[in-house]
């Protein structure tokens, strides 16, 4: 039997390639050209950016010397009067004084013209933290109010308020450790005498008669709530103003900061740890407080537990959320 000789087998490719499909090599010298292209375009936006760095300080060195040349020739006056007041120091004291007046009062007009406006100053805030009445051979009749200065200053010779009693007098010494002073500033730890015999107590305000505050009894009060138990509508605490403590009722929870979202809730049913709320108080005693935004001492005051002693709060007198504008979740 014949066997068939056609026994030839064709090899596949095995160069990897179809043989209708053709790869195309890259072009070196496309991709050369626009990586220069790049770079140059690159070198260029660097030069900008240094041309455009030393164009800024050189505007920056001359606003700096018109804005110096401007406050030198603001305060030159100031300067020559300063100098005209020293060349009459030995003449009538009291003419020293008035020519030392003007220049600050012309000082804080150029401060205005600056764009630093002055705020009006308050006027004194001393808590009575101590009635001092050694009763010696050496001071009979001493009778001094102790406490620690919290806003403005006083005088010999002012004319002071004493709160909540609204009894009016004028201060006529003023003690320290180290001597006698003729006016003290905030911060400073001193015993007022006043001219009349008033009945003054721990706990009372001396202000100044301009604008002392007008005692409350019922307010809008801001407060950090610091305690694990919540707050809640009706809670009976202690509120701790400057030297005084009185008891207190929270009458509502007006509105709770959302810190999350920037909003206010209203009505909150309670108040939790760390958590920020507006609320109304009710006191058993008025205080005189000015408003937070006034003033930060006498504005500010503590809640306290009764039972324990504990501090459960920080307050603000006022509505310390106003100026932020937040809306209201509904």
């Amino acid at each position: 039997m014949e066997r068939s000789a056609d026994h030839s087998t064709t090899e596949p490719a095995t160069d990897g390639t179809d043989g209708d499909q053709t790869e195309t090599a890259p072009d070196r010298t496309d991709t050369g050209a626009e990586l220069a292209q790049l770079e140059d375009r690159w070198r260029r936006a660097l030069a900008d950016l240094d041309n455009l760095r030393k164009r800024y300080a050189k505007d920056l060195d001359r606003e700096r010397a018109a804005e110096t040349a401007r406050v030198s020739a603001a305060w030159l006056p100031v300067l020559d009067n300063l100098e005209l007041a020293l060349a009459h120091a030995g003449s009538d004291p009291q003419t020293v004084v008035d020519g030392v007046k003007a220049i600050r009062d012309q000082a804080v007009q150029i401060l205005s013209r600056l764009g630093f406006e002055r705020h009006d100053e308050v006027g004194l805030r001393f808590p009575v933290q101590y009635v001092i009445r050694p009763r010696t051979p050496e001071h009979p009749d001493y009778r001094g109010y102790a406490g620690q200065i919290a806003a403005g200053r006083v005088s010999v010779g002012d004319e002071v308020v004493v709160l909540p009693s609204g009894q009016r007098t004028t201060v006529s010494q003023i003690d320290t450790a180290d001597g006698q002073l003729a006016t003290a500033h905030t911060g400073r730890s001193v015993t007022l005498l006043l001219a009349d015999d008033v009945d003054i107590s721990r706990g009372d305000l001396i202000a100044a008669v301009a604008d002392a505050p007008e005692p409350i009894a019922q307010f809008t009060a801001t407060v950090c709530w610091l305690a694990e138990k919540p707050l809640r509508i009706g809670a009976r605490l202690l509120l701790k103003h400057g030297t005084k403590t009185t008891q207190a009722i929270v009458g509502a929870l007006d509105a709770l900061f959302d810190e999350q979202n920037l909003a206010l809730v209203p009505a909150p049913e309670s108040v939790e740890l760390n958590q920020i709320v507006r609320i109304s108080v009710q006191t058993a005693e008025p205080i005189p407080a000015d408003d937070y935004q006034v003033n930060r001492e006498s504005g500010s005051f503590l809640l306290i537990d009764p039972q324990g002693g504990n501090t459960l709060a920080a307050g603000l007198v006022g509505d310390a959320l106003a100026p932020l504008h937040l809306k209201e979740l509904v």
